[in-house]
């Protein structure tokens, strides 16, 4: 691997590369450069990320490795992931408070503040990777509707310039003797949105088509959304045999957005989705047999696949197997199960209706449930916490 390139938004695609990225490269070897050109994204994968550069002593660059130039923007959780790297060649970077934004992409989207609590967390990260304690300021005096830039400028002495005084343009060293890539003739935030998502796909990136469509889908600040445009892209997934495009068409066509196709249409992708072992796939396929939409109503094929996802480590299907266990149509009633899969609900979603159903279901059993029948239900849990990663939320 020559290099690592962060481009445009940053997502959930960059947590889960990472991650693996940390599982498999080995201990005693240098990560490759990390190459950033993003106006930010997600703040809690920035973090994520940030902590794993600093811990492998990462090199961060401003810029683009595959066109050898520098788009000037690396703002928001881009700035975060930089501040990591223990060594950082960077010749932009902005900062301002991470905001919430309620309802995405929705006609009532709105963008707030976010509590102090989630400002802290920036703070304890920041203070963990050594950031210089400018950096924290600048967070916290800038609010999340503007940016406060640094920019390194080759006329002014190092010194004098703040971007190199909190540590963000480093001196050429061995890791990169290049003192930086060549300013592109048009800044990554002058270029179209479109522009940016094409660009990003045409380099392989399956994450890049599931942002565009939604862009392109989007219902916030009156864009009408447009989902023959969306389904066109998504072909680019499916192609690649990319499980969410194939899941995120056939949620299309079954929700009735693309003329011309029926549910019949939408099964057959979730069929595909389900033969690449996507547990989303499975999970749907499970609930459309379970309610006979669709195919015949067929209570084993459910089950079947419901399973085939839990076995995965789905947690979405945690909380289907708890309401089908409370339900009892499918299965025969039985407390020990029912308390299994609504404790792993509870204990593994990450919130939401499902999981408040899990949270009444438990408190429901455990009034009639004995204290062994109860210990019998944890200790079957734990094959699954274990392929679910275990990930107890508050």
């Amino acid at each position: 691997m020559d290099y690592i390139f962060i481009y445009d938004h940053i997502t959930y695609d960059e947590h889960r590369f990472f991650k693996k990225l940390d599982d498999l490269w080995p201990e005693n070897l240098p990560l490759p450069i990390i190459y950033l050109e993003s106006p930010g994204g997600s703040s809690r994968t920035s973090m994520f990320v940030g902590r794993i550069l600093h811990k492998r002593h990462a090199v961060v660059v401003s810029g683009n490795p595959i066109t050898n130039t520098d788009g000037y923007v690396c703002d928001s959780a881009c700035a975060m992931i930089a501040a990591g790297a223990t060594e950082r060649h960077m010749n932009e970077v902005g900062f301002h408070q991470i905001r919430y934004v309620m309802n995405q992409c929705k006609p009532n989207q709105t963008v707030s503040a976010v509590e102090e609590e989630s400002h802290q967390k920036v703070y304890d990260y920041l203070g963990e990777v050594d950031a210089d304690p400018r950096i924290k300021e600048y967070y916290r005096d800038t609010p999340y509707d503007r940016i406060t830039s640094l920019y390194f400028a080759s006329f002014v002495p190092p010194d004098l310039q703040n971007i190199v005084q909190t540590g963000f343009h480093m001196e050429p060293s061995s890791a990169f003797p290049s003192d930086s890539l060549a300013k592109d003739k048009v800044r990554l935030t002058q270029r179209s949105q479109e522009e940016r998502y094409q660009y990003a796909i045409m380099q392989k990136s399956n994450a890049a088509i599931l942002d565009y469509v939604d862009y392109l889908t989007c219902e916030a600040d009156g864009h009408k959304p447009d989902f023959r445009t969306a389904a066109k892209v998504l072909q680019t997934g499916i192609f690649r045999d990319d499980p969410d495009s194939i899941y995120r068409l056939a949620q299309f066509i079954e929700d009735g957005k693309i003329a011309g196709k029926s549910i019949a249409d939408a099964i057959k992708l979730y069929e595909r989705g389900a033969t690449l072992k996507d547990v989303s796939a499975e999970d749907h396929l499970g609930w459309l047999y379970y309610e006979g939409r669709g195919v015949p109503q067929d209570y084993r094929k459910a089950m079947a696949w419901f399973m085939e996802a839990a076995d995965q480590g789905n947690t979405e299907t945690y909380g289907s197997l708890c309401k089908i266990y409370i339900e009892a149509k499918a299965v025969h009633a039985n407390n020990i199960e029912r308390y299994k899969w609504c404790d792993l609900a509870m204990s593994q979603l990450n919130g939401g209706h499902v999981r408040t159903f899990a949270i009444n279901a438990i408190y429901r059993l455990s009034q009639r449930m004995a204290e062994s029948d109860i210990n019998k239900a944890i200790k079957s849990e734990w094959f699954y916490r274990s392929i679910a990663g275990d990930r107890v939320v508050d």
